[in-house]
């Protein structure tokens, strides 16, 4: 950087390097001016450690051993941007159903983060097989609600349990398939 920042600044991952020192120092004051036990502290501690994270993959593809594995993990995670795009749009879908027969989710668990977000979580631990029905312990439903409830039910665990992760499996399957046959090149 010393000897030539124009040219420091033309790769787009010189930009990371510069913004995870500039983290690190932000993070350090935020420790001892702000407290670490304030959220704003918090949060930039996680950015901060996200990144570092990040950066300790990059420097584990140095290895020849862990090269394999990092490669495979970056490769999938790049392959999946659709699938995992599609997968968010099917989870906020479900969860609006959820919302509209529910109202709002009761259990306990979600009361801080508000009905919608509730049922979004709710929707993804079912779409992940965590089959917790919690807000069915209040009777509020009618019967026909509850027909309505376990219809949808079913619909969620086939499409986003059964289907939609099935697709995923056999997309990094897929990729795990390309990245084995030209890992020599990859790496």
């Amino acid at each position: 950087m010393k000897k030539n920042i124009f040219e420091y600044f033309m790769l787009t991952q010189n930009y990371y390097d510069l913004s995870y020192v500039v983290l690190g120092y932000y993070n350090l004051y935020c420790q001892i001016m702000i407290g670490n036990n304030q959220f704003y502290s918090k949060v930039v501690f996680c950015a901060v450690m996200c990144m570092v994270l990040s950066k300790t993959f990059d420097f584990m593809k140095i290895a020849l051993q862990f090269s394999y594995v990092v490669t495979m993990i970056e490769r999938v995670v790049k392959d999946l941007k659709s699938f995992l795009f599609f997968y968010t749009i099917l989870i906020f879908q479900l969860s609006m159903i959820l919302d509209v027969i529910l109202m709002s989710n009761p259990d306990p668990n979600y009361k801080s983060v508000g009905p919608f977000i509730g049922n979004v979580l709710a929707t993804m631990r079912i779409s992940l097989g965590d089959f917790d029905f919690t807000e069915l312990k209040n009777e509020h439903l009618t019967k026909h609600e509850h027909w309505l409830f376990w219809s949808m039910w079913i619909l969620m665990v086939q499409f986003s349990l059964l289907i939609f992760l099935n697709f995923i499996i056999a997309e990094v399957s897929n990729s795990y398939a390309i990245v084995s046959e030209n890992i020599e090149e990859i790496i």
